[in-house]
């Protein structure tokens, strides 16, 4: 789940999904957006912090779809 405090639209006020797409949780994509996730099982949402992305990004490489995180 991201907060943000606006979304990226057209000039008919439609969201643009694409954008939101490409940007997904990245620190560098979110413009300082807070981001929070909610593990299996557990009740509450937390931040996704630095490390988490990093050990996310890490899993992509470990997968072989690295070339997926920068899209």
């Amino acid at each position: 789940m991201r907060l943000t405090a606006s979304m990226p639209a057209t000039a008919t006020n439609k969201v643009v999904k694409r954008v939101l797409v490409h940007q997904k949780y990245r620190s560098d994509r979110t413009g300082g957006d807070p981001v929070y996730v909610r593990e299996r099982h557990d009740d509450a949402f937390r931040l996704f912090t630095a490390a988490d992305e990093q050990g996310l990004e890490a899993e992509f490489t470990r997968s072989g779809r690295a070339r997926f995180w920068d899209l």
